[in-house]
């Protein structure tokens, strides 16, 4: 968090010249913690993903790492879905969970390189009861890949 702050502080005067405006695509894909809770979720805090506050991101890597805090809970394993602009999965795997709450990243491997200008959904959930998907806690988000700005580059 302090590496942040200091980042954000010592980029301030370089803001004006790389100003950023987000694209408009309707309704922002879920960022607070969800699903129900039960004997997976241990504590009064939720799963939540670390992404901007319109839960769409931009990114200029082919694969992105990202991140989630995980509240305390019974769930041994997480589900990570990458789908694309047309809601068609393009990859999926399992998520191995520490037994202390805390955030963990996931690096999208080689082989799921995000392509230019094109729009990503992505969707994590723990994995409480797998013959009951539908009850366990998800976030879901939206991610972009796209060119870095001249001024940026500079």
């Amino acid at each position: 968090l302090a590496l942040a702050i200091g980042l954000t502080v010592g980029l301030a005067p370089f803001a004006a010249l790389a100003s950023y405006n987000p694209p408009r695509l309707g309704k922002p894909g879920r960022r607070v913690g969800a699903g129900v809770r039960g004997p997976c979720m241990m504590s009064d805090r939720l799963l939540m993903p670390l992404v901007p506050t319109n839960a769409f991101g931009t990114t200029v890597e082919e694969n992105p790492t990202l991140f989630w805090y995980v509240p305390q809970t019974s769930a041994q394993s997480a589900e990570f879905i990458l789908l694309d602009q047309h809601d068609q999965e393009l990859y999926k795997t399992t998520l191995p969970l520490k037994k202390t709450p805390g955030i963990i990243s996931f690096q999208l491997p080689t082989e799921v390189a995000l392509e230019m200008d094109k729009h990503y959904r992505w969707q994590f959930s723990l994995t409480c009861d797998a013959n009951v998907p539908s009850a366990n806690p998800f976030v879901e988000g939206q991610i972009e890949r796209v060119e870095l700005s001249q001024s940026l580059t500079k």
